[in-house]
This record gives C-alpha cells, sequence and structure tokens, in this order.
C-alpha cells in the first residue's frame, strides 16, 4: 500500500514537473497582410458636347455642362444633344479620385464636375468648357482620363 502511494506521488511529482518547464516556453509568430484596392474604373458613357452653337461676332465663350443642366456665356449661343459621360467604381470616396484631360484647341477645359448618381458607385461627369478665340466650324475630340490616387 505504501509502495503504491509512494508511486502514484512520483509520477504526479513528474507530471507537474513537466507542466511547469512546458508552460515557460514561448513562441512568437509573425504575421503578414497585403491590403489591395478593388477599385475597377469602368466608363459607361462617353460625355458627348453635341452641337455648340456660337455667335462668331464675340471672341469669347464658356458653359458648364453639369448633370445635364447649361450655364451658357458669351458668344455661346446653344447646346444640344449633348449628354453626361456616366462611369461606375466601386468606392464610395471621390476624394482619392483625380484627373487629366486634353482636349484640342482653341477649345478648352477648365475643370470636370463629377456628381453621385442615384445609382451606388455610379458618377456622372461634367465639365466647364471655354475659348477665348473664335474656333473653327467642325468637330472637336478630347479625352479626360479619370485616375484613383489611393491614400
Amino acid at each position: 500500500m505504501i509502495k503504491n502511494y509512494i508511486l502514484m506521488l512520483g509520477i504526479a511529482g513528474v507530471a507537474l514537473g513537466s507542466y511547469a518547464a512546458y508552460a515557460g516556453n514561448s513562441a512568437t509568430m509573425t504575421v503578414t497582410a497585403t491590403i489591395a484596392h478593388d477599385v475597377s474604373l469602368r466608363v459607361i458613357q462617353d460625355l458627348n458636347l453635341g452641337t455648340i452653337t456660337i455667335n462668331p461676332s464675340i471672341p469669347y465663350g464658356y458653359f458648364t455642362l453639369d448633370d445635364y443642366v447649361f450655364n451658357l456665356d458669351g458668344g455661346v449661343i446653344s447646346v444640344t444633344g449633348a449628354s453626361s459621360g456616366i462611369y461606375t467604381a466601386n468606392t464610395n470616396d471621390m476624394n482619392n479620385f483625380g484627373y487629366a484631360v486634353s482636349m484640342d484647341e482653341p477649345l478648352y477645359i477648365d475643370e470636370v464636375i463629377s456628381d453621385y448618381a442615384d445609382t451606388p458607385n455610379t458618377f456622372y461627369v461634367g465639365l466647364s468648357l471655354a475659348y477665348d478665340e473664335v474656333p473653327a466650324e467642325g468637330s472637336y475630340e478630347g479625352e479626360i482620363e479619370i485616375t484613383y490616387y489611393p491614400r
């Protein structure tokens, strides 16, 4: 009986010693992660300025197209057949968007106006366009490049 008791105490002591040694060990694990911005800009409809009718006796003109609303000034008499450009981006933060524009002279783009649409992540694009010499009759073409700048 005493032999069994001593044997049991010996086994318990070894088990306790092993647990104490195990609990004193530690390890550090390195954790890595990659953050990706999934923006996926996509043009749905190009910006079409339609037909701009001007008074050629006035050497300057200016108009703004903002969500189908026109503000005319100077020699610009009317704008017909125009439509806003539309694009989508799977982000709600317009503060991180920029643009670059290119247009044939003598027309030039003052600013691009981008408004939220009713559809989530869909944006209407308008612009302010001006000239300071009478443009020749004909067709003009340019580009607006919209870029996302992650923070």
